[in-house]
């Protein structure tokens, strides 16, 4: 069921398994997900905040980086933000 919903939505067909999906998803997606954040990286204005939840007992970790018209939302299995000192790139000021 869940396969066919993808075929209906995204109009990609997935005769694999499950386990593929992920990456095929990222392969699909992933010019989309550049260009959002070059987009936002072009901005005058970024948020950046993160958020825990838990998934599977682990504690895991959403980033969000928005502006007024794009919202990019980054998973991480921790809160180490050694990741993000590329994405600043460009900004004048930071403020915490």
């Amino acid at each position: 069921m869940l396969l066919n919903s993808y075929k209906e939505i995204f109009d990609i067909d997935y005769k694999i398994n499950i386990l593929s999906i992920k990456s095929n998803f990222v392969e699909f997606y992933k010019n989309t997900l550049s260009e959002m954040f070059a987009f936002l990286k072009k901005g005058l204005l970024i948020h950046i905040d993160e958020t825990a939840f838990n998934l599977n007992k682990l504690k895991c970790y959403v980033w969000v980086f928005t502006n007024m018209d794009t919202v990019y939302y980054l998973f991480r299995y921790s809160r180490e933000s050694d990741f993000f000192k590329g994405f600043a790139f460009g900004f004048q000021r930071c403020s915490n």
